[in-house]
């Protein structure tokens, strides 16, 4: 999975370099520089890197798929317990700053007192 993760950032940043390869290759031919079939070529090349990235992509998912069937686990049981997690970590946030407001709280107290 994390090998396909690696393909698409990969093939991500190749589609972005044919991109820009073309882009000045269309400058150049704009000022006379280079030819129509240098253009072609750079096109040819970006669409390659754009099927590319769609294979990588494609793939990539294909692998999260085979990862949740190795797991046995639904999907909705692993977010479920993921969100009680996630509940009972705000519930300790939540005591351990009424925690400090009280602490707070006593010290202004106790300063107005003095």
């Amino acid at each position: 999975m994390q090998t396909n993760q690696k393909r698409v950032q990969s093939a991500r940043a190749s589609r972005e370099l044919q991109e820009k390869k073309l882009e000045a290759e269309e400058k150049k031919l704009a000022a006379g520089m280079s030819t129509s079939f240098f253009v072609f070529q750079a096109q040819r090349d970006l669409s390659l890197a754009r099927t590319a990235e769609i294979q990588a992509i494609a793939d990539y998912n294909k692998s999260l798929v085979d990862f949740e069937a190795v797991q046995q686990v639904p999907i909705r049981r692993r977010r479920t317990a993921a969100r009680r997690r996630l509940r009972a970590a705000s519930a300790r946030r939540a005591a351990a700053t009424a925690q400090q407001q009280q602490r707070n709280s006593a010290g202004r107290r106790i300063a107005d007192c003095g």
